[in-house]
C-alpha cells in the first residue's frame, strides 16, 4: 500500500525494479485497489494490532 490511494506507473516500474533485484519475480506482482471505510481515514484510527503498532512506532 502507498500513502496515495493511486501510485504513478513510473514509481510502480522501479518498485518492481527494486524487488527484483532483491530476488522477488515482478511477475508474482498484483496491482490491487487501495481503499477505507472512508475518504482520507487515517491509519492511526485503524483499531487492533495496527493501530497499536502504529502509535508504537
Amino acid at each position: 500500500m502507498t500513502r496515495n490511494p493511486e501510485i504513478a506507473d513510473e514509481r510502480l516500474e522501479a518498485l518492481e525494479l527494486r524487488l527484483a533485484e532483491m530476488g522477488y519475480d515482478p511477475a508474482d506482482l498484483r496491482r490491487v485497489p487501495q481503499s477505507w471505510p472512508d475518504a482520507g481515514h487515517p491509519v492511526t484510527a485503524a483499531s487492533g494490532d495496527l493501530a497499536r503498532w502504529t502509535r508504537a512506532h
